[in-house]
């Protein structure tokens, strides 16, 4: 089933069984005017990322990057690990690692001791790629929180630790990101 077809179905199932996580009406009152507030504030918050990303390296998409972004943060993780942080497939992580690696930002190599197992790790480039994203990403924001209130910029930080530690990015069983497993 195309993507399309499968999306729309989803959608139809949704509605028919009542399960309000694909819906966008499915909240009503204060809790649905501050999702859309936050859903609006997060839009413009991921077209600054991107910009940034689109100016530094406009041939790598966001979710390259995110890959990149992940083996420098746990430099030796394997290809299952790697997967399991994206949360894609095994196949679709070695073609992901495939292509970074073509581009000269990434390096797969076998694990001292185990010659099975493929470690990742980022090259020179991939480092100031990442280090040159994440520079003009915070440059960016900074100048943005500049502009706001001191009383402003710390209600931001609370309500963001709030949102995280209640389980933002941490999918609930049947809910959007659920694993199908």
């Amino acid at each position: 089933m195309r993507s399309r077809e499968f999306l729309v179905t989803a959608i139809a199932t949704s509605v028919q069984t009542n399960e309000n996580w694909l819906h966008p009406l499915a909240l009503e009152g204060p809790d649905a005017a501050a999702a859309d507030e936050v859903s609006q504030a997060v839009a413009k918050l991921v077209a600054m990322w991107s910009s940034a990303l689109g100016h530094v390296a406009p041939q790598l998409s966001g979710y390259q990057f995110r890959a990149l972004e992940a083996v420098v943060r746990e430099p030796g993780v394997n290809m299952t690990g790697l997967a399991e942080a994206l949360r894609v497939g095994p196949p679709a992580c070695s073609r992901l690692c495939g292509r970074l690696e073509a581009a000269g930002l990434l390096e797969r190599r076998s694990r001292p001791g185990d010659r099975r197992e493929v470690v990742l790790g980022v090259t020179a480039e991939g480092r100031r790629v990442v280090k040159a994203v994440t520079a003009r990403r915070h440059h960016e924001l900074a100048a943005s929180l500049a502009r706001m209130t001191p009383d402003d910029r710390d209600a931001l930080v609370g309500g963001l630790r709030a949102l995280h530690a209640h389980g933002v990015g941490h999918p609930r069983e049947g809910g959007p990101g659920a694993s199908d497993t």
